[in-house]
């Protein structure tokens, strides 16, 4: 039996989602999947309870604790992260993604430390609201965001403020001396955020272009791409500059590298951006996301997706 560790909230529509994609697969290669939560984890006794996701009709059930979990939550209750740390730590267990939502500061970090995955960075920085240490230069562009998470709604792209007395334009964040760490300030959720350096990019309504690249472990060394979306609009003309080939090499590049310090990951995306000469950059590194549930795992990408969790999960048994 394989597990799927979801959010609180997730339980059921995780559940409904993937057995609807998952009958037809099932058919050639079945394997039972409990979906449950870390409030339906009795871990003296090592049993869960949770959804069965069989071929005919979903059933909940009580089951042992599975030896592979593939995790899909957000763990933000001291109660669940407690939980789900046991799960790491726990013989004989193997958690797939001990977390979902990372510190991206981290990962530039880690990628900073092969020659090859660093060639996909651009200059970054860290702003600290409690040290005021740092501010961006007038006459440079910048992509500023948290550094934990990787929310497209929460990326703010500046450049430098072509009138002084302007202020906020839609779309857009201009700075001039430290405008923008003072809105940052006002708005600020994360004490620290990311200031990247950026040439000129490929836009969409004065947005950056982002190539999310859907990823998943095909077995303990390979990875495989499942599916690429631009944001902001998944539906927009893709310019010639943004190369989904390019897209795909470079985010195999930086999985490897990351994997060497995460081992426990095994699905994921990766956010690139594209300056307007061609070139593709590192953004974010999250774990899979509900439109990824909602909108991509559809036809040949949930097949792929369930036949990987197969081989992946029968792979970590084995070993």
């Amino acid at each position: 039996m394989i597990g799927i560790l979801s959010s609180n909230d997730m339980e059921e529509e995780y559940a409904k989602i993937l057995h609807s994609l998952f009958q037809n697969c099932k058919s050639s290669v079945n394997e039972d999947i409990v979906v449950f939560t870390t409030l339906n984890i009795n871990l003296q006794k090592m049993e869960v309870s949770g959804t069965l996701i069989s071929q005919d009709k979903l059933r909940t059930v009580q089951a042992p604790l599975p030896s592979v979990i593939f995790n899909f939550s957000l763990q933000k209750e001291g109660s669940g992260i407690k939980i789900r740390k046991a799960l790491e730590e726990m013989e004989g267990l193997r958690l797939i993604n001990y977390i979902n939502k990372f510190d991206q500061w981290m990962i530039m970090e880690m990628i900073s430390s092969n020659e090859r995955a660093k060639a996909y960075l651009l200059p970054y920085y860290v702003y600290d609201k409690a040290k005021r240490d740092y501010r961006p230069e007038e006459n440079k562009k910048y992509i500023t965001m948290p550094s934990r998470g990787a929310s497209l709604s929460r990326v703010i792209y500046a450049e430098p403020d072509p009138d002084p007395d302007s202020d906020i334009v839609r779309g857009s964040q201009y700075f001039k001396k430290g405008h923008i760490c003072d809105y940052i300030d006002a708005s600020l959720c994360q004490r620290k955020w990311l200031f990247i350096e950026i040439p000129d990019l490929e836009l969409y309504n004065n947005h950056p272009i982002v190539c999310r690249v859907y990823m998943q472990k095909i077995d303990h060394k390979k990875w495989g791409v499942l599916k690429m979306v631009l944001f902001p609009d998944p539906n927009m003309q893709k310019s010639e500059n943004i190369n989904f080939q390019f897209a795909e090499r470079a985010a195999k590049d930086l999985i490897q590298e990351i994997n060497n310090f995460l081992p426990s990951i095994g699905h994921c995306f990766i956010d690139m951006i594209f300056s307007k000469d061609g070139n593709g950059y590192f953004l974010h590194l999250g774990g899979l996301d509900q439109y990824f549930f909602r909108e991509v795992l559809k036809g040949d990408v949930a097949n792929k997706f369930y036949k990987n969790i197969i081989s992946l999960s029968r792979y970590y048994r084995a070993t």
